[in-house]
């Protein structure tokens, strides 16, 4: 997964409050640990406020 590079950057422990997740838990998903369960992902792409479609591109446009 990765955010957005024209995002504000943002901490793990902030993105676990709002997607109310662990901190480590996003740490591990970040970091190719743990494959997050479907609600998860969702819950991820709405904290970010983006689609889960860019939660998981790697392909950046410009």
């Amino acid at each position: 997964m990765r955010t957005p590079p024209s995002s504000t950057p943002i901490s793990l422990e902030r993105l676990g409050e709002l997607a109310a997740l662990d901190r480590k838990t996003i740490n591990r998903i970040e970091n190719g640990m743990y494959s997050p369960r479907l609600d998860n992902v969702f819950q991820i792409a709405d904290a970010l406020e983006i689609t889960v479609r860019e939660l998981f591109e790697t392909d950046i446009k410009s």
